[in-house]
């Protein structure tokens, strides 16, 4: 499929629970560095928060929506680690990344999107 690559790269380090890519714009150029495998707890807070937004995006793409069960399973974390994703993704809202699918939500099964898709 033309002009997926990203998308196919993206989803293929999330399903290997390999820390979110960084891409940075330098001097004319976009420069992408991908990152070995590293645990959850291993993560910077700022790996966390990207990984969050990009997750997001994916799922914005898959025609859905991001919540603590999705982001629990891109971290491969368990059922009992809610806590510690409902934390990834507050940070991620309290810093714009992301923003709650439908205002009136109820905060039990949340869905949320990245910042630009719920405008």
């Amino acid at each position: 499929m033309r002009g997926s690559g990203i998308d196919r790269a993206f989803e293929a380090i999330e399903s290997e629970g390999l820390p979110p890519p960084l891409v940075q714009a330098k001097e004319g150029s976009t420069v992408v560095t991908i990152f070995g495998p590293r645990p959850f707890p291993m993560m910077t807070k700022e790996e966390r928060l990207r990984a969050c937004y990009w997750h997001a995006c994916l799922k914005v793409e898959e025609n859905s929506a991001m919540s603590n069960a999705t982001l629990r399973s891109r971290f491969k974390l368990s059922d009992k680690q809610y806590g510690k994703v409902s934390e990834v993704i507050r940070d991620a809202c309290a810093e714009g990344l992301v923003v709650p699918a439908d205002l009136n939500q109820a905060k039990k099964n949340a869905k949320y999107v990245p910042y630009w898709y719920g405008k």
